[in-house]
Formats: C-alpha cells, structure tokens, sequence
C-alpha cells in the first residue's frame, strides 16, 4: 500500500524478531545474525516480488472484486512466497541442516508464509488501503 519505503521497515522487523526469537541467553557472536539476516533479506525480497506482481497483474486501484483480480492476487501471493521459504531453506542447508529434513522446512516455511499473506492482507486492505470507499464497507465480512 506505501510502497518500496515500506521494505526498510520489513526488512528491520524481520531482523529484530529472529534476533530476539534466536536469543538464549547474552549471545551477541555476530555468527548468530547469520540467519536472521538471510530471514530478513528474504522477507523484504518476498514482500517486494509480491508487491511488484499485484501491481503488474491486478487491476489498479486494488479493489478484489473482479474474479479475474482474485485469482491473480492469489498467485501473486503464492509465487513470492517461494522467495523467502527457498532462500531461508538454501541457507540452512549452507549451514549443515540435514538434507533429509530440508522438503520439510521449505514446505513449512513456505506455507507459513503463504497463509499469513493470504489471512492478513485482505484484513490489513479494509483497514487502510485506498479507496475508502471500496475496502471500509467489506471490513466486516473480510474480518469474518
């Protein structure tokens, strides 16, 4: 909705939640943000491949309402999660994961990320998406 100034903010949200979620104890061994930057890095780069293909594929000013604008916010929404939960995955196995657990991650992670864009964006769109007029009315029933 804000567009590419927004990805600095997602980029330093994902940084700080898995920072502090890998956290045990006072670690501050730079090795240990290793991941949490590749997270980061990942999420920004998703956020920005899905923002760019709604753009490119959906109907603007983004409103959902023809099938057509649907359907193309759905695999937008499923070709930029691949992003993160490949590039997370990658990074995994660089740093020793077993192979045999790695599907299982990608799958995980990819799902995860998928639900969160599919449950939360068109909660987050009635909140503040523009135009008013065509989100504020379908608060309610997207809520539900």
């Amino acid at each position: 909705m804000y567009g590419p100034r927004m990805l600095i903010g997602i980029a330093l949200a994902a940084f700080a939640t898995n920072i502090l979620a890998g956290l045990q104890g006072p670690q501050l061994d730079p090795s240990t943000w290793a991941m949490p930057a590749t997270i980061a890095l990942g999420a920004t780069l998703q956020a920005w491949a899905g923002a760019w293909l709604v753009r490119r594929f959906v109907q603007q000013p983004l409103t959902l309402v023809e099938p057509r604008d649907v359907s193309a916010f759905l695999g937008a929404s499923v070709v930029s999660c691949l992003i993160n939960a490949t590039l997370t995955t990658a990074a995994l196995w660089l740093r020793g994961r077993s192979t045999a657990s790695l599907p299982l991650s990608w799958g995980i992670w990819w799902i995860g990320d998928l639900l969160g864009v599919l449950i939360a964006t068109p909660i987050l769109l009635t909140l503040f998406a523009r135009p008013r007029e065509a989100w504020a009315p379908r608060r309610l029933s997207v809520g539900l």
